[in-house]
């Protein structure tokens, strides 16, 4: 749990490795960006949405690390 509100963790590592026979195939290096930004769920609500995305360059492929929802940003990231 992250205060104040709830963090679900899919994680970078499995990610990836759902990509892995693509990647090796391309480019033995590497090469992410990982993003983070907050959006509101709607107007009439409080709560938070922030997904932790990466984006795979070599491949174009986004998928999610984590996802935090609460009524404001994580104490700690």
């Amino acid at each position: 749990m992250v205060v104040p509100g709830k963090y679900v963790h899919f994680g970078l590592k499995d990610g990836l490795q759902n990509y892995s026979e693509i990647l090796l195939l391309i480019d033995p290096q590497l090469i992410i960006q990982i993003s983070v930004d907050g959006l509101p769920i709607s107007k009439s609500s409080g709560t938070q949405f922030w997904p932790i995305l990466c984006f795979v360059v070599q491949i174009s492929v986004v998928f999610p690390i984590g996802i935090y929802v609460g009524e404001e940003k994580p104490k700690d990231c």
